[in-house]
């Protein structure tokens, strides 16, 4: 995402900071859509960075890469592998 970048206070509503997601409107408020990179190619890297994990026997890392897993489920509304995956982190951090 390139271009110029300014800072300001935020004055809406609650919100979260992530990088590379935007949100589309038409003048009329409509919803056109959100996010530069697909779910699907987060999910790619996670996967990725959890079997280096796995590689050097990292249990840490393994539980992050899963719940980074489980974020990008959970914003893609697909809840049952956010589920897993967080199930996946747990079993891991311990």
């Amino acid at each position: 995402m390139d271009g110029e970048f300014n800072c300001c206070i935020w004055q809406g509503g609650k919100a979260l900071l992530n990088q590379r997601v935007c949100r589309l409107e038409t003048n009329d408020g409509i919803f056109i859509g959100s996010s530069f990179d697909s779910y699907e190619k987060a999910i790619k890297y996670h996967n990725k960075s959890f079997s280096i994990y796995r590689e050097f026997n990292d249990e840490f890392g393994q539980a992050s890469a899963c719940v980074n897993m489980a974020s990008t489920y959970r914003k893609k509304k697909d809840y049952q592998n956010a589920i897993l995956s967080c199930e996946k982190a747990m079993v891991h951090a311990q």
